[in-house]
């Protein structure tokens, strides 16, 4: 079953790395609260997650890889700590070139949990036509949403960002966003 979350909107989004007081006019600001597990250390991952349910506010978890930017290493072990955690969560962030792309998938289509698969690249904006490429394949995993952070360069920092607005354009056309 894929999720499609009614966003239709730029939404403000939290992002909390760290295991702290969640203060109300904080929250009031936010649209969706991410959690960054991959930040925390992993004892904390059960306490900062129920502090973040009871927000009531949209949940976005993330165990970004050290490969896209992240401190998380994924193996079989970690694989399943997180599985149960998954149910928890509104939505699940999840990169393109995870190893355990489809079980994270499944598991959370499963339970009703959007997933998000992203990319990364924080060296540089890859070429129009591989930024549309990356955006098909995040479709045709069965992405909900599709996300791609990249860096541009400093000589080519306007036509970077108007690249990836194209990307954003034809990906929109295509149906892959």
């Amino acid at each position: 079953m894929s999720v499609k979350p009614p966003l239709k909107r730029c939404m403000i989004v939290g992002s909390v790395a760290e295991n702290i007081e969640y203060s109300d006019s904080l929250m009031e600001c936010l649209d969706i609260l991410e959690v960054r597990f991959d930040l925390l250390e992993p004892s904390l991952w059960n306490e900062v997650l129920q502090r973040a349910i009871d927000t009531t506010l949209p949940i976005v978890g993330t165990w970004r890889s050290r490969a896209e930017g992240g401190r998380f290493d994924w193996d079989s072990n970690t694989l399943n700590t997180v599985l149960p955690m998954v149910d928890k969560l509104d939505f699940l962030d999840v990169e393109l070139q995870s190893p355990f792309l489809n079980l994270l998938m499944e598991r959370a289509h499963e339970q009703g949990v959007g997933v998000i698969v992203s990319y990364h690249n924080f060296t540089d904006t890859p070429p129009l036509k591989e930024l549309i490429d990356i955006f098909s394949r995040e479709h045709n995993v069965g992405a909900d949403i599709s996300k791609i952070a990249v860096m541009p360069s400093e000589q080519s920092a306007k036509e970077d960002t108007l690249n990836l607005l194209r990307a954003v354009n034809e990906a929109s056309k295509k149906g892959y966003v």
